[in-house]
């Protein structure tokens, strides 16, 4: 049950993160006016969404457990 709790707050605190970073990273998009830039930024933000949703779904999976 230890091992449990310790994975389910392991993965709430980089859900927490994740969340963080994505917000810093919507924001820098927001604010860059150069295209190459942009679509950079863009495609680290759309890289962060997808392991945002892939640690969503573990924890998803911890909980069902």
């Amino acid at each position: 049950m230890q091992a449990y709790i310790s994975q389910l707050a392991d993965i709430n605190k980089r859900l927490h993160d994740a969340i963080n970073q994505l917000r810093e990273q919507q924001r820098l998009v927001s604010d860059i006016d150069c295209p190459r830039r942009h679509q950079a930024l863009l495609m680290l933000l759309s890289y962060g969404l997808r392991v945002f949703c892939w640690m969503q779904e573990q924890r998803r999976r911890l909980i069902r457990f």
